[in-house]
């Protein structure tokens, strides 16, 4: 019925080669068989259009990704939790404030370094897999070296245990090697996490752990015996915490993809009894305020991070998990900062140390994610 010559003209005949897919004819148009067996032919494709460049990454920006580094200010809470529930530093002399001071910076840097050094870590083991799920990450997108990050991650690493073990020179009046001890076990379950657990069930154990004893770092210049950190009421907040971390470790696990509703829900069960180890601790009698003011304040970032576990539930996508994964991380400064006034009823000192903490968290989460 039809001649090829109604469909298009002899100088617009095109011939493909069927191993290679190229094409022949002029301005290398394509054709292709239609759902009636005839040969439509393709408009030629721009070839002089240039394909969109991926944006270049400033360096410093990517060893802040490759870090992580809004979560350390998540560090930092847990220090400041830990030493402020051993420590009084109201009313002391200028100079033992100064020395107290001194310590406080030791085991923070401590924290800092053993904390920034576990990320990094965890990417650096999790490379094959990064280059699946997310490779536009630092290392698996070729920003940073395998080499450089091997290096900075020693480096962190001997920072923090290197802090630790300055606090046992210059204050040999405590159990001296207290903060040396709890900083080895820090950097032992986050290679232990990082390296041989996270894939596993007791992967988020594991990282529950970390948690446990940084914030015991924060205790560990209280007493004068090795016992002294492992003593109430900082031991009923790191176990707490441990097992906080532990559900949202287990809520995280697969972020980069659909999450299973079932999982999440049985993560939520763990984070809530975290939560309710809190509510238990306000009513040991061992607080300095009413168990029912402390259990307010519990009670609304209970209800806040509720309020994420159930929309992730509902909706298990990716955006959704992270960004609630996102929020309890940063939920750990109210938690502390709800414990350090609950402990010494300072509610004036507990409000500037969650916007000190806060505001670099959410500046930098901004424009680092935290996960």
């Amino acid at each position: 019925m039809f001649s090829n010559s109604d469909l298009f003209t002899k100088d617009q005949v095109v011939t493909a080669d069927s191993n290679s897919g190229q094409s022949s004819g002029p301005g290398n148009n394509a054709a292709t068989e239609g759902s009636d067996g005839f040969l439509i032919n393709i408009p030629p494709e721009d070839i002089t259009a240039e394909k969109p460049s991926r944006p270049v990454v400033p360096l410093w920006k990517s060893w802040l990704q490759l870090l992580r580094i809004p979560a350390v200010f998540t560090a930092w809470a847990d220090i400041c939790a830990g030493y402020l529930l051993t420590h009084n530093p109201w009313g002391l002399p200028a100079a033992d404030a100064r020395g107290e001071l001194h310590l406080f910076l030791l085991l923070l840097t401590a924290s800092s370094g053993l904390y920034l050094a576990g990320m990094l870590w965890n990417d650096y083991f999790d490379l094959a897999i990064d280059r699946e799920d997310r490779p536009n990450r630092p290392l698996p997108s070729g920003r940073i070296s395998l080499s450089a990050a091997y290096s900075v991650g020693v480096c962190l690493v001997l920072i923090g245990l290197g802090a630790s073990a300055s606090i046992g020179l210059f204050w040999p009046n405590l159990w001296r090697w207290n903060p040396l001890i709890i900083a080895t076990l820090i950097t032992m379950s986050v290679f232990a996490y990082d390296r041989l657990l996270k894939q596993t069930i007791v992967g988020p154990v594991a990282m529950g752990l970390c948690r446990f004893f940084n914030i015991l770092l924060g205790a560990s210049c209280s007493g004068i015996r090795w016992t002294g950190p492992f003593q109430q009421p900082q031991l009923w907040i790191a176990a707490a915490m441990a097992v906080y971390i532990c559900g949202v470790t287990w809520f995280a696990r697969t972020e980069a993809k659909d999450s299973h509703r079932l999982s999440l829900a049985g993560a939520s069960v763990v984070i809530n009894a975290g939560l309710a180890i809190l509510f238990a601790w306000a009513w040991t009698g061992i607080i300095s305020v009413d168990p029912k003011h402390a259990s307010l304040l519990f009670g609304v970032i209970a209800i806040t991070i509720n309020r994420r576990l159930i929309t992730a539930m509902i909706s298990p996508t990716p955006a959704v998990v992270q960004g609630g994964v996102r929020m309890m991380l940063i939920s750990i400064i109210p938690i502390h900062c709800a414990v350090i006034y609950a402990q010494h009823n300072r509610i004036d000192f507990a409000t500037i140390l969650a916007i000190f903490l806060l505001i670099p968290t959410f500046t930098l989460g901004s424009l680092i994610r935290m996960t």
